[in-house]
């Protein structure tokens, strides 16, 4: 399968292999947390998983948006398991935790979105509908932050995959889009440990825990 880049950011296409072999390059930097973004879990082989877990284990972070397709020994240390191959119907989000990742955050007027379905393997924070939308847990040293929220119009596992939302002609009248952007942004700091020590709720000031 070609994983080629299409729209002339490079000079020709890349396949699998050479993918891969980017990633295993870019693998051997240290990095505060790693962001994978609604990719089919069918392009990491175990040697590359391998490798991401034990750099979680050793304390870097991990954040994985709409995380399927994966093996299931390593899917099981993601904070949501159990993929289900649908992101249909769109659903209201709400806010199901008191967190440093929920908080300030108007759930409930954010646009609908498609939510894969999951089995929570850690601490559910958000919700979408009846679908865990956002979890979380610690694997060794390392935290972890799992999205479920549809990234692409093709759904979860196509080749057009994003890191946010994907939501078409949303009734939404405000940039409810830096909302996406900020949680996502968020969830990275949480995940490398950079969170602030004081988060604003409203007027109320609240040290984060």
């Amino acid at each position: 399968a070609e994983l080629g880049y299409t729209i002339g950011l490079l000079p020709r296409e890349i396949n699998l292999k050479q993918s891969q072999g980017y990633v295993r390059e870019a693998l051997k930097r240290d990095y505060d947390v790693i962001v994978i973004g609604g990719l089919t879990g069918e392009f990491f082989d175990s040697e590359l998983l391998e490798t991401i877990f034990t750099r979680v284990r050793e304390g870097t972070g991990l954040v994985w948006v709409q995380p399927n397709k994966l093996p299931a020994q390593y899917e099981a240390l993601l904070p949501l398991t159990a993929w289900k191959p649908t992101s249909l119907p769109e659903l209201p989000w709400r806010k199901s935790a008191q967190h440093p990742l929920t908080a300030a955050v108007p759930w409930e007027t954010l646009p609908t979105t498609g939510c894969s379905v999951y089995t929570v393997n850690g601490q559910a924070l958000a919700m979408a509908g009846d679908r865990p939308l956002l979890a979380v847990r610690e694997e060794g040293r390392g935290r972890i932050a799992a999205w479920g929220y549809n990234t692409g119009w093709q759904g979860p596992g196509a080749y057009s995959n994003g890191l946010t939302p994907w939501r078409r002609n949303a009734p939404q009248q405000f940039a409810y889009w830096e909302y996406h952007i900020g949680l996502l942004g968020r969830t990275m700091l949480w995940a490398a440990r950079r969170e602030p020590e004081v988060l604003t709720v409203g007027d109320v000031m609240t040290r984060a825990v």
